[in-house]
């Protein structure tokens, strides 16, 4: 037993250290571990590894710890990826009250400038707004965003691969 879990030690450590470096979040490995903690607790439909490699709060404090030894480091993400993030958001819930929270919500990352990319916010607002009805506040949030640029520049950008080709 005793190697078994010096084996489970040192995959943990491996694990973390590629998740790491493939810029995954630190946090996410000990967040993941602590998800299947709590859905080994009922042992419903519990995988058999999770049985004989049981997630303990060592192994779970062990990775918490590691990513706090790790450097923040602001991912990098695609403009596409802020735009789709910002839909995604906004698509996510059903009711008018919820788009205008969600806009609330997008806005509020505007103003306290905490927003990774603000024209994709502008846009997930245009969006809720569309959503409610709202047209003219909706074509004046992405004229705010400079949404109406971002497509001239991506047209220009798609044409030129293209041309090089």
């Amino acid at each position: 037993m005793r190697f078994s879990r010096a084996a489970e030690h040192e995959a943990d450590r491996v694990g973390f250290q590629m998740l790491s470096a493939a810029g995954y979040d630190p946090y996410a490995m000990a967040a993941f571990f602590e998800h299947l903690d709590r859905s080994t607790m009922s042992d419903n439909g519990v995988p058999p590894y999770v049985r004989t490699h049981p997630l303990t709060t060592e192994r779970i404090a062990d990775m918490e710890g590691r990513a706090r030894r790790v450097p923040y480091r602001q991912p990098r993400q695609s403009v596409e990826y802020a735009f789709v993030r910002a839909r995604a958001r906004v698509l996510q819930v059903n009711y008018a009250s919820d788009y205008r929270e969600v806009a609330s919500r997008l806005r509020s990352e505007i103003d306290d400038q905490t927003a990774l990319n603000p024209a994709a916010n502008w846009y997930g607002i245009a969006l809720a707004q569309l959503l409610t009805g709202d047209y003219g506040a909706a074509s004046d949030s992405l004229g705010r965003g400079g949404c109406s640029r971002a497509k001239k520049r991506a047209r220009r950008r798609h044409r030129h691969r293209f041309a090089r080709k």
